[in-house]
């Protein structure tokens, strides 16, 4: 039998950004990512753990490169992870150390493979680890920074990764292949005025159900300000009525607006009074109107 080196992707774990002894597992061991939120870009790192799997206990060369390259939706082929690559780029803005060593972590690690541990590589410049020598009868570390790009993704993708040796296809093997599936929401963006639903209300704040977001005031199923608000309704700035739009001096279901006062059950206009109960209105120093007193009982007009 021929000796030969040959360097297997073996087991694999990916993690939040972070250090590399100090990154957050996602996941066990060998688990897929899923439902990665893609709303916008997300940081992952994918660590590998690379056994020399050749008869012999052949090493390798000083001059090895090991290169990361994904495949998108199982179509295509895979390509290499770049600064640029479309769906998923190396993230130079991660906390790794370029080129630095990995270390044998014992906390949310990776299981021990054939024979010792030798310190592998973090890469976040540009995919590939270069001039690193696997020895015969040892196992080594990887870990690499990701981005993946929500502008390129949609709902449901999946990237399949795998590590290539010397510019291989892949030139070594791949007894795993880590995956991660996307999610990614359908984001509605609301224009003008006009475009607005039921129990949701847009302004320069946001959007959220079933509360009222407007420019000065938050209240559900309460009147406040100029601008006119009922529980689970969204209304133009100026006309309320329970699910409808009315002109501004008219308000009705149950609820009275004017231009400084509010009370429930009763309606007021700029006019005039009507109905259980007595509102303050602004006049010439009375009120309702000129400066007079509609009573319920005994009364008269006060001027």
């Amino acid at each position: 039998m021929t000796s030969a080196f040959i360097p297997g992707a073996a087991a694999f774990r990916f993690y939040e950004d972070g250090t590399e002894s100090g990154s957050s597992a996602i996941a066990a061991q060998d688990v897929n990512l899923t439902a990665r939120d893609v709303n916008s870009d997300s940081q992952v790192h994918l660590r590998y753990r690379l056994d020399e799997v050749g008869s012999g206990n052949v090493d390798g060369a000083t001059t090895d490169d090991y290169a990361l390259e994904f495949e998108r939706n199982g179509t295509g082929g895979f390509s290499a992870v770049t600064t640029s690559s479309s769906f998923v780029q190396v993230d130079t803005g991660s906390t790794l150390s370029d080129g630095s060593a990995t270390t044998d972590r014992a906390t949310e690690g990776i299981s021990a493979g054939i024979g010792a541990f030798l310190a592998g590589e973090q890469e976040d410049g540009n995919g590939e680890i270069t001039d690193h020598q696997l020895l015969g009868n040892q196992h080594t570390e990887h870990v690499w920074a990701l981005l993946l790009i929500s502008a390129n993704l949609v709902d449901t993708d999946f990237l399949d990764f795998r590590v290539t040796l010397n510019g291989g296809g892949p030139g070594m093997t791949n007894s795993i292949t880590p995956r991660i599936t996307v999610s990614k929401g359908t984001v509605h963006t609301f224009t003008d005025v006009a475009d607005l639903s039921q129990s949701q209300l847009l302004d320069t704040a946001g959007i959220i159900q079933n509360h009222i977001i407007v420019f000065d005031d938050l209240i559900q199923g309460q009147l406040l300000d100029q601008t006119v608000i009922t529980q689970d309704h969204v209304i133009a700035s100026d006309d309320l009525s329970q699910s409808q739009l009315s002109d501004t001096a008219v308000i009705t279901q149950n609820h009275a607006i004017a231009s400084d006062d509010l009370l429930q059950s009763q309606i007021i206009d700029t006019a005039s009074l009507i109905t259980v109960g007595v509102l303050n209105l602004v006049g010439d120093g009375g009120l309702v109107g000129g400066g007079g007193i509609l009573a319920g009982h005994g009364g008269g007009l006060v001027g």
